[in-house]
């Protein structure tokens, strides 16, 4: 399942308190001031009013951590997770934001949440998971909602649930994240899990998330103008958002824009076929060996034939097995 990792930066609590007199608040920070602690932290970690120095910003934030400062151990746990100003250790990193998490910091909820996902210093606890995505996402976390909304949708660590899955997608697709506005368009298009299907719905979600950039929402944007699915069918758009998606190496589009290429463009068909077959789609590797054999785009080479047609096999194309047993193709083997 693809998830949303968010924007892990470390630093995300600016205060303004560098205004203050550089010293003065050094010297609170070093009379036990947990407030001017984390203050001055923020001030070497983004170099306000100080030359940056994420040494400094690691020593203050773990002083301020330690007398209990949630966000102070959140920033910490980000330092320890990519060792900015720190040895990496992301064992530790759990370990600060555990302590955010229990004192209700979204950003340190949905750090530990992705770190229990995929087991990162920590054993792998999808159940665990989800309990943090949920705290997270009960606060309006963008990345948190999106992704609990995909554990219910492909019941990961919760009872799947159709319509739970889509009331967290479409408050993070509403927020304007990209990746859950094309799951939302994917829920819509299919229905199913008392999901209705609603292509119109679909078509909108998805639209949203191309124009954002998002490849996969390229690519299903451009297959609802292909075949009419909530909007007119108009190839020329078709096309247009294929060969977006396609630049982002959206296998897909590619394999779209291929068979669109088949009887009119037999070369730009063979670029698409050999792109996606380069990214290790089975299918596109099957039919690229065919344009080699056939001489289909490209000038026939019975070797190259041979040479993707055993790849796509190997990745487990029963076709291309079938094929490689036939001469002239077993000559090769």
């Amino acid at each position: 399942m693809k998830i949303n990792s968010g924007a892990l930066l470390a630093f995300l609590f600016v205060m303004a308190g560098c205004n203050d007199s550089e010293n003065d608040l050094e010297q609170r920070a070093h009379l036990g001031d947990v407030a001017a602690q984390f203050e001055l932290a923020q001030c070497y970690i983004h170099g306000d009013g100080v030359a940056r120095d994420a040494e400094q910003a690691v020593k203050w934030w773990q002083e301020a951590a330690e007398q209990g400062h949630a966000k102070a151990q959140y920033s910490l746990g980000v330092a320890y997770q990519h060792g900015d100003g720190v040895t990496k250790d992301v064992e530790k990193a759990v370990q600060w934001f555990q302590k955010s998490a229990e004192q209700d910091i979204p950003q340190a909820q949905f750090n530990l949440a992705r770190c229990y996902y995929e087991g990162l210093g920590v054993p792998k606890d999808v159940v665990q998971a989800v309990q943090w995505y949920q705290k997270a996402a009960e606060k309006g976390h963008l990345f948190a909602q999106c992704n609990l909304g995909l554990c219910y949708l492909h019941g990961e660590g919760v009872e799947r649930d159709g319509l739970k899955a889509v009331e967290w997608l479409e408050k993070a697709a509403g927020q304007g994240d990209a990746l859950a506005q094309n799951e939302l368009g994917r829920c819509y298009i299919k229905g199913g899990d008392s999901i209705s299907k609603n292509s119109a719905l679909a078509f909108q979600w998805f639209q949203k998330s191309a124009e954002q950039g998002n490849a996969d929402g390229q690519a299903y944007l451009a297959m609802c103008y292909h075949f009419g699915e909530g909007t007119e069918v108009d190839m020329e758009k078709a096309i247009t958002w294929y060969q977006k998606a396609a630049q982002q190496d959206n296998v897909s589009a590619l394999m779209n824009l291929a068979g669109y290429y088949r009887d009119r463009d037999q070369k730009a068909m063979f670029n698409c076929l050999k792109k996606a077959a380069e990214l290790g789609d089975s299918e596109a590797s099957l039919m690229l060996g065919l344009c080699y054999f056939d001489g289909r785009g490209v000038k026939a080479d019975l070797e190259k034939a041979a040479y993707w047609m055993k790849k796509s096999a190997a990745q487990g194309n029963e076709y291309a097995k079938e094929l490689l047993n036939k001469k002239p193709f077993s000559m090769f083997f």
